[in-house]
């Protein structure tokens, strides 16, 4: 007997499928069974087949032989400050993975506002120079569930309204899990996630940009970094590859296909790309394009060789920016105090455990 595969891995049509090798349900009934079980699961957070309502006795059966409810394990919870929670998962294989519970504030009814981080990779393979992930470099991908499981297991904190990619890992280098993610996290009878809550960020994989814009699963966010090609493939060896000019065309290709507006980051390096000049050929490259600028300063952490630019500094290049009619935000930086902030993820548990391996 096959062990069981995680129930986080399967869309509503791969569960249909499954269902259909145990019994020959009409249409009607598939949708009907397959739209409860994911209620039962996403939205009622039941984690076992044998308390699943409204389905028959020989099917929850079945599902408890074929299918795995279980959650990755929390072995750490950093609570910043500010009120950014990181935290640290362990995976089957004793790798850890990091997210990031955000919170954003309140709308006008007192709602809570929290956007979540997740990791689509053990490490990552893009070596950018900046990113404490990047030192560990790639170790592997992870599976549509592992992806799918930290927003189930961070939503048992608070539920956050609004997804990004932006964790540990290159997304797009691992696209096809995290495109199957997406569309499990979008189902309606799940937890309906809309594409628009949703964020894909890419160090600039031209390929994965394209596939991104047939997909529309989830917006679209790219790390520029710099505004000329000697500069970003210093930082950034992916510009090796793909240099700033067929990158900005696939972005421009991606809003043309899908009209949504792109989302340009922009990590500020203290002496490397954080000039006036530099913010005059941003925008001469956004120029043209339906496309916002988030300027990120740098989160600074131990071994880096990169320092924060002044408060001066990044105020100098906002202003340049929106002179020139550029749509720019300046992104504030929350969970420094716990290593939560952008390219700070790569916990010391999980250090350790490598250690440990070795």
């Amino acid at each position: 007997m096959q062990p069981p595969i995680s129930f986080y891995g399967l869309t509503r049509t791969d569960l249909k499928d499954l269902l259909m090798t145990f019994r020959d349900f009409s249409p009607q009934g598939l949708n009907q069974v397959s739209g409860r079980i994911f209620t039962e699961v996403y939205q009622k957070g039941i984690r076992s087949a044998h308390v699943l309502g409204q389905v028959s006795a020989p099917v929850r059966q079945f599902l408890a032989e074929k299918l795995d409810f279980s959650l990755p394990l929390q072995c750490a919870r950093h609570e910043s400050s500010d009120g950014t929670t990181r935290l640290v998962f362990r995976l089957e294989d004793s790798s850890s993975i990091e997210s990031v519970l955000i919170p954003m504030g309140e709308d006008a009814d007192g709602t809570r506002r929290t956007t979540l981080c997740i990791s689509s990779q053990v490490g990552c393979a893009m070596g950018c120079t900046f990113c404490l992930t990047a030192r560990q470099g790639l170790k592997r991908h992870l599976n549509p569930a592992e992806i799918v499981s930290q927003v189930i297991a961070a939503s048992r904190i608070t539920p956050p309204g609004r997804i990004v990619f932006m964790g540990m890992g290159e997304p797009l280098h691992n696209r096809s899990a995290v495109f199957t993610a997406c569309h499990i996290l979008n189902e309606d009878f799940g937890l309906d996630y809309s594409r628009q809550s949703m964020t894909i960020s890419t160090s600039g994989l031209i390929a994965g940009i394209e596939a991104l814009a047939e997909e529309d699963c989830a917006l679209l966010a790219v790390s520029i970094n710099a505004s000329e090609d000697i500069t970003r493939s210093r930082i950034m060896p992916i510009n090796r590859r793909h240099s700033l000019k067929p990158l900005m065309e696939s972005i421009q290709a991606y809003q043309l296909k899908t009209r949504r507006w792109p989302l340009l980051e922009y990590v500020l390096l203290k002496g490397q790309n954080d000039t006036v000049e530099d913010a005059r050929r941003l925008a001469g490259r956004v120029q043209g394009m339906k496309a916002k600028v988030n300027l990120i300063p740098f989160n600074e952490h131990h071994g880096s060789e990169f320092l924060r630019p002044s408060d001066e500094t990044i105020t100098l290049f906002q202003e340049e920016l929106m002179r020139l009619n550029i749509p720019v935000t300046v992104r504030t930086s929350k969970g420094r105090d716990v290593s939560a902030a952008c390219g700070q993820l790569a916990s010391e548990e999980r250090a350790r455990d490598s250690a440990s391996l070795l």
